[in-house]
This record gives C-alpha cells, sequence and structure tokens, in this order.
C-alpha cells in the first residue's frame, strides 16, 4: 500500500520511489474465497445481468451511473445506489438483441426509469 498511499499524497506529482516491484511469487499465500453477495449486492446484480445477458450488462450500466452521479450530486444517499440499480434491472427491458440501436435504447429507457428512482428517493 505504500505506492498507492505516495501517489494519494503526492498528486498531481510523483515522488521517485525507490520501492521493490511486487512479485507475486513471493508473496505469503494467496487465498480466495466466494464473494458475500449478501454484503455486496451490486456484484451480485452485475453477476446476474452478465448470466442473462441480452442488453442486461447495458441496462445495469446506466442506472448505475444514474445513481453514483446523484450521490455525488447529494441527491440521494449512498444505501440507494444499489437500490436504484435493483428497481432498474426489475422493469421489463429484456431483449436478446445485441445490436447498436437495441442497446442505446436500452440505455436510454435504463437511464429514465434510474432517474425517475433517483427524484421518488431524492433528499
Amino acid at each position: 500500500m505504500r505506492i498507492p498511499i505516495a501517489y494519494a499524497l503526492s498528486y498531481p506529482e510523483r515522488l521517485d520511489l525507490a520501492l521493490p516491484r511486487l512479485s507475486l511469487s513471493k508473496c505469503a499465500n494467496l487465498s480466495f474465497v466466494e464473494p458475500r453477495y449478501d454484503r455486496f449486492p451490486a456484484l451480485r446484480m452485475a453477476t446476474h445481468a452478465l448470466e442473462q445477458g441480452g442488453v442486461q450488462p447495458a441496462v445495469l450500466n446506466a442506472a448505475n451511473e444514474v445513481a453514483v452521479e446523484a450521490f455525488l450530486s447529494h441527491r440521494i444517499g449512498f444505501a440507494d445506489i444499489a437500490a436504484i440499480v435493483a428497481e432498474t434491472l426489475a422493469t421489463d427491458m429484456a431483449g436478446d438483441d445485441l445490436d447498436l440501436q437495441a442497446l442505446l435504447t436500452a440505455d436510454r429507457q435504463a437511464r429514465g426509469i434510474a432517474e425517475q428512482e433517483v427524484v421518488r428517493r431524492g433528499k
């Protein structure tokens, strides 16, 4: 973590660091565990959207962008982000067509639905 912290503290400049390169083979044992979907609902939604395929990943992305922008603008709370994405994904925008027009239409519709949710949940 020294390198990311040094970058953050010296931004926008970069410190001349004499730190060794990361060698994964010399690190302690790495272990991987199943993600805790109960603690990370957005990860569960992303996995589900990818499994569904079609326009669902585009819908998720559009709703997430709208919700995150609303959070950063102090229009909604942090917990509202996942709820808005979930509400948007729950709408009937199923489509197996993956042509550009279908994706653009799904994106536009998802942004509209997500924005309505932002207004409904807004502070």
